[in-house]
């Protein structure tokens, strides 16, 4: 069963084109237009800042969220959006939370987009943005991201320590895209759901990726990851209702076989993207994300 407070959502999309049916542009624009369907909370902040810091490829633009309350330490966050749509404007909300309830600095990352930008372009900023942030800021660093945003957190977690970087404190995965191979039990059970469909996901890696021999690589799919020991302890928010929900499980799993800390849960009722909607689950799963930073950076 669906959470009844999504009846607005579902009929907002049933009423849309396939994303199969629509330009990239077109997507952008609906993607945008859902955004608007959750109301401001006006969380009270020390202020937001944009900016830009220069990359490898060029500069990447950042948006900054700094907390009334005493600052813990520094969440980098990369959006979601399936590595063709979001950028700073349709996260903003969701950081805008994260910094509130998390009581740390948020940086959203503005990374590059396919297809003007394909794998790894994404990946390659995603990776440059964890460096600044450790570079700039310094300590307690938290990675998280939702979707793909969850996908390139958990690509740089595992980059940061093949290259001995200092690796990030805590990882947060919501809904992450880990294995753009995946054909998992959840992708049939969730086919044709209206905030996820398999056509949707089919679209977005045509999109994002340069071959489709791309998807094996262990930057586009971490979840193929054989060696997960020593990663930092993770929280892996998953949706009933999501074809992505299995991904996401099966990594916890994978996690916990190697050692690693991993609190995984399932928010039932909902579906992909749900963070993005003025729900009571959104709501509890902010918190959530909040309390697992804090209290583990306060153990520090």
């Amino acid at each position: 069963m669906l959470d009844p407070e999504l009846d607005k959502v579902v009929e907002f999309f049933s009423r849309r084109p396939r994303l199969k049916d629509m330009s990239v542009s077109q997507a952008r624009a609906l993607s945008r237009d859902w955004i608007k369907l959750a109301p401001r909370s006006g969380v009270p902040l020390n202020g937001v800042e944009d900016g830009a810091f220069a990359g490898r490829e060029g500069n990447v633009r950042i948006r900054m969220y700094l907390p009334l309350q005493t600052v813990h330490g520094t969440v980098v966050f990369y959006h979601g959006g399936g590595f063709v749509l979001g950028d700073l404007d349709t996260h903003d909300e969701i950081c805008r939370l994260l910094a509130h309830s998390s009581e740390c600095r948020v940086i959203s990352v503005d990374y590059r987009l396919a297809p003007e930008h394909r794998f790894p372009a994404a990946v390659t900023d995603a990776h440059d943005a964890l460096r600044w942030a450790i570079d700039t800021y310094g300590g307690e660093i938290v990675v998280a991201g939702d979707s793909a945003g969850g996908n390139l957190a958990a690509v740089v977690t595992q980059l940061a320590k093949k290259d001995e970087l200092r690796e990030p404190r805590l990882q947060v995965l919501i809904y992450p895209a880990l294995n753009l191979m995946g054909l998992e039990p959840s992708v049939i059970e969730n086919y044709d759901s209206p905030f996820l469909a398999a056509d949707d996901m089919r679209w977005f890696w045509e999109k994002y990726l340069t071959s489709p021999a791309d998807a094996s690589d262990l930057r586009a799919s971490p979840i193929l990851e054989k060696d997960l020991t020593g990663l930092p302890r993770a929280l892996i928010l998953t949706a009933e209702h999501d074809p992505l929900r299995d991904q996401g499980e099966l990594y916890s799993a994978l996690l916990r076989r190697s050692g690693v800390s991993v609190l995984g849960v399932r928010y039932s009722g909902v579906g992909h993207g749900f963070l993005s909607l003025p729900l009571a689950t959104s709501r509890d799963a902010i918190r959530q994300i909040g309390e697992f930073v804090r209290s583990r950076l306060s153990q520090s």
